[in-house]
């Protein structure tokens, strides 16, 4: 691993990127062409250093993940309460609580795990942080999935951040590396 300071010959900025969510992120390339990285520059223990910062943003692709599951939840507590079909509030529907209910669920559990998460790091435990990872970013997934399916059109347009939500929650899957990836290489890891 090293650090190449902006100006150095031969680095260069890339095309920036304009991405479906999280959009207050910048996104674009680095470009390094004959490059020459001066020896202060380099981080001892290179690997090491990645392989902790891979690891850290595994659990923050997570915190990520149970925030926009928890901002989703509190959005839809609200528009249960204030929507009204057919003189009915929208929270007074058995399915709508049924939804609700799994989504706390699912959002107690996300907590629990990432919890266990912070264990896996400072124990340096590469496949339960791909577990934690796994597991929190695609309950993300159904909890705004329900969130959708609670606020209706309302949710799918631009009235409420649901929309929003849903379009963000698909980077954590990506993050550092694809869900797939994850999961091939953690099951690679059980087998030995």
């Amino acid at each position: 691993a090293f650090i190449v300071e902006k100006g150095t010959s031969g680095f260069l900025t890339g095309q920036r990127f304009e991405s479906m969510g999280m959009r207050g992120i910048g996104w674009g390339e680095l470009v390094f062409r004959e490059c020459v990285v001066p020896k202060e520059n380099v981080i001892q223990d290179g690997v090491r250093a990645i392989n902790s910062g891979g690891h850290l943003g595994m659990l923050g692709a997570s915190a990520i993940s149970l925030a926009l599951s928890k901002a989703a939840f509190e959005v839809c507590k609200t528009h249960v309460k204030t929507r009204t079909i057919s003189g009915q509030a929208l929270g007074q529907r058995e399915g709508v609580r049924a939804l609700l209910s799994e989504m706390s669920s699912d959002i107690e559990a996300m907590n629990q795990v990432i919890k266990f998460g912070v264990d896996a790091f400072q124990r340096d435990s590469y496949p339960d942080l791909l577990k934690v990872k796994n597991f929190v970013t695609e309950s993300c997934l159904r909890v705004l999935d329900k969130a959708l399916r609670i606020t209706g059109a309302h949710g799918y347009s631009t009235l409420l951040p649901i929309e929003r939500y849903y379009r963000d929650a698909r980077a954590p899957l990506l993050h550092f590396q694809t869900l797939e990836l994850g999961k091939n290489v953690l099951g690679s890891i059980l087998q030995t």
